[in-house]
């Protein structure tokens, strides 16, 4: 409006100039609009009012008009400030129920900074505090500077390390056992020269980009009729149908945004595609390496995701071919955050995730109905595992052949109760509904499964939250 003003007015200066020279100084008045003035017209004297009066009408109108503008320019102004002002007197509020300052924002400030985050919630669902983080942390330069053996624990498992033979002693890579190796390292006396030579020959850290992209020649090298599609997410590596193929392509991305980091999102995040392998039947499936029983699975020491396509297969047909890549996928995940997560925990939050249907592009997580129906078949014919048993276990003893299915339904089910947990007193919901990520907590930090547990429920009669537990499972939907 103001530019418009500008050129209206420009009939009126030249009346103003011709009816008296020495009437020059109004120019500045005129041009006085929001924009900056330019360095010739801050040098110019201030505006006499004496000599505005000898314009012409038609000037001196123009000049009422810009100084009007100018004026709630300067209101407008000042109404910022002391806007402005207010908001910086809230943000030092007190929040009287926790003791702590809580920032306060305008709604518009708010709705600007989450446009430009990008972490708005498309499906409306409240997003997770995020008080706590994963931070991007340089892990060898804490192995090497620091002695950080929780740095070597996750550089270990980051690159596919999960197990190691250490003194004479074999067995998963753990907090207790990147101690003992950094001590040792530190008694030869040249500690960063022997630690560099033992991370080399595990080779540590491992460059995963580039592994995969070895991995896509290789593959497009064995199946000439092969499809590779490349996602936000992942390199899709298959001999399936290419509908087919696009369609698990565009779901698994979906299933990592919508699904996946609604449970858990931090700021580190895997620098690297995954590796999906998706063959065309059964039979490939088993030739890559696979007992006939699964119908997908993660390895963590290579970091790949492989399924196959269960409609062509006869005893598989009527099993959709992407939820077991849905629960396995969680798996490929949450590694990165959690390397040899507890068996209840891990399984658990995966068949959470998994029966996961899609409406247009939006990923909507359903009951699972099956989960559910195996552990209220136990509970009635009195096969349920002891939850303390349950939270403990090893993974050779969870995949155990004579409870494996029972082991599975009740971490569903476990998990599931703390997740959608419900109480008149909404503290005790909150801090039942928090055991899940508190465990995650402590399971990040290094600390022994078993003792993450003792140290979560703590403050809780564990035979109280057992027995809630097993009161809501019939009702469980």
């Amino acid at each position: 409006m103001t530019v418009k003003l500008r050129y209206l007015l420009c009939p009126a200066l030249v009346l103003a100039l011709c009816a008296n020279w020495a009437d020059l100084s109004v120019a500045p008045a005129l041009g006085t609009v929001e924009s900056p003035p330019s360095a010739a017209a801050a040098r110019s004297p201030a505006p006499n009012p004496t000599a505005a009066k000898a314009t012409s009408p038609l000037a001196a109108d123009g000049i009422a008009l810009a100084q009007e503008s100018a004026a709630k320019s300067k209101k407008k102004k000042l109404r910022k400030k002391q806007e402005s002002d207010d908001g910086e007197a809230d943000s030092g509020a007190v929040d009287d129920k926790k003791g702590k300052k809580k920032k306060r924002k305008s709604p518009k400030t708010s709705v600007k900074k989450k446009r430009r985050s990008g972490k708005g919630s498309s499906s409306g669902e409240k997003p997770e505090s995020r008080e706590k983080d994963v931070k991007a942390v340089n892990h060898l330069r804490e192995v090497m500077f620091e002695r950080n053996p929780h740095s070597l624990w996750i550089l270990l498992c980051r690159s596919g390390v999960i197990q190691l033979t250490f003194g004479g002693k074999h067995g998963r890579v753990n907090i207790k056992m990147c101690r003992r190796i950094i001590e040792s390292v530190a008694k030869s006396g040249n500690y960063k020269h022997d630690m560099k030579k033992f991370l080399r020959r595990l080779r540590v850290p491992r460059n995963w980009a580039r592994v995969n992209e070895k991995k896509v020649a290789a593959f497009e090298k064995k199946y000439p009729n092969g499809i590779h599609v490349e996602t936000k997410y992942y390199h899709i590596l298959s001999t399936s149908d290419r509908d087919t193929t696009r369609e698990l392509a565009w779901k698994m991305d979906m299933m990592t945004d919508q699904s996946y980091k609604k449970i858990f999102s931090f700021e580190a995040q895997v620098a690297y595609k995954y590796i999906l392998r998706f063959f065309k039947n059964k039979a490939q499936f088993v030739k890559h390496g696979r007992n006939p029983g699964a119908l997908a699975y993660y390895m963590p020491t290579t970091k790949e995701l492989v399924g196959y396509n269960t409609k062509t297969s006869i005893s598989t047909r009527n099993i959709d071919p992407f939820e077991t890549l849905f629960h396995e996928g969680w798996h490929q995940y949450f590694d990165f955050y959690i390397p040899n997560a507890p068996r209840w925990y891990d399984e658990g939050l995966a068949e959470v995730v998994s029966p996961t249907v899609f409406k247009g592009r939006r990923a909507v997580r359903h009951f699972n109905a099956r989960r559910s129906k195996t552990v209220n078949r136990a509970l009635r014919q009195g096969e349920l595992v002891d939850l303390r048993d349950l939270i403990k276990m090893s993974h050779r003893e969870f995949y155990a052949p004579d409870i494996i299915h029972v082991a599975y339904a009740q971490a569903w089910s476990f998990v599931y109760f703390l997740v959608t947990y419900k109480h008149p007193n909404r503290k005790i919901q909150e801090r039942v509904r928090n055991f899940y990520r508190d465990y995650f907590w402590e399971l990040h930090n290094g600390t022994d499964p078993v003792e993450a547990v003792d140290i979560v429920f703590k403050d809780v009669k564990f035979d109280t939250l057992e027995a809630a537990w097993l009161k809501a499972i019939p009702r469980q939907k």
